[in-house]
């Protein structure tokens, strides 16, 4: 299953890095090098998230003008970073090793960006509380535009002010960007790299001629990024939020042993 995929990548991973192996070196490790792998994975989650998406019904018919058919992925961690179950695309999975849309594909994240760079940072800041009030308005842009607005412009109007609570049941666009502005791009961006442990966001990146950063106001309060996250880091920043505040890197195994038990 995919989960078994995800812990051979896993301790090839940790084998390159601890060890200093090729990748290639570490690869023959883990299928001839007679490790004992202990999985944390959640057998019986396992098999019904994958049985879920094995089934073409729970998802959209083909487009005709798309030429690839609507694709899904699933990661779920408790609250000490112990990865219970995984799933990399929809459709039954014929071969070892695939690719895992989970943790291999970077994927814009909208507006679940919001609480990791704007609600939380301003409330761990003490900028704003639960019931602060925000103003629901556009801010000016220095070329004199008003941006952004709401897309549900008939119930969030773009006028007045909202309670905290409020604007982020309601995913406002406006109260997300006077947030990080309040922090500023900086310090919002500190947070979604250090804090919650964002490694795909981009600094700085130069492609066709123009200079691309995740370090503004678009990107850190909307979530348009310039490459994307994946969903295995999102699903740990989030579990922050039922975990006291303390982040737990993902684990997908809670040991190795060689031979007779040794410690690899």
């Amino acid at each position: 299953d995919y989960y078994v995929d995800l812990v051979v990548e896993d301790v090839i991973a940790d084998l390159m890095e601890e060890y200093g192996y090729t990748y290639n070196y570490a690869n023959n490790m883990v299928y001839y090098g007679g490790l004992n792998i202990y999985s944390a994975e959640d057998p019986e989650l396992q098999a019904k998230v994958e049985a879920i998406y094995k089934d073409e019904s729970n998802f959209p018919d083909h487009r005709e003008k798309d030429e690839e058919d609507p694709q899904g992925a699933f990661f779920a961690v408790d609250y000490t970073g112990r990865v219970i179950a995984t799933v990399g695309g929809r459709g039954e999975k014929t071969a070892n090793r695939v690719l895992n849309r989970s943790t291999q594909s970077v994927r814009s994240p909208g507006s679940s960006m919001k609480p990791l760079t704007a609600y939380g940072p301003a409330i761990a800041e003490n900028l704003v509380h639960y019931s602060s009030p925000m103003r629901d308005a556009p801010i000016t842009l220095p070329n004199g535009k008003k941006w952004p607005h709401n897309y549900e412009t008939k119930s969030t109007p773009d006028n007045g002010d909202v309670l905290l609570g409020v604007a982020l049941q309601k995913s406002l666009n406006t109260v997300a960007v006077r947030l990080v502005q309040k922090l500023t791009p900086e310090r919002s961006y500190n947070y979604a790299t250090n804090s919650f442990h964002l490694t795909t966001l981009v600094e700085s990146k130069e492609d066709g001629g123009q200079i691309f950063t995740d370090n503004a106001l678009s990107p850190l309060a909307l979530g348009a990024l310039t490459d994307g996250v994946t969903a295995r880091e999102m699903a740990a920043a989030y579990a922050i939020f039922g975990n006291g505040g303390y982040y737990c890197e993902p684990y997908t195994y809670y040991q190795v042993t060689r031979g007779q038990g040794e410690d690899e």
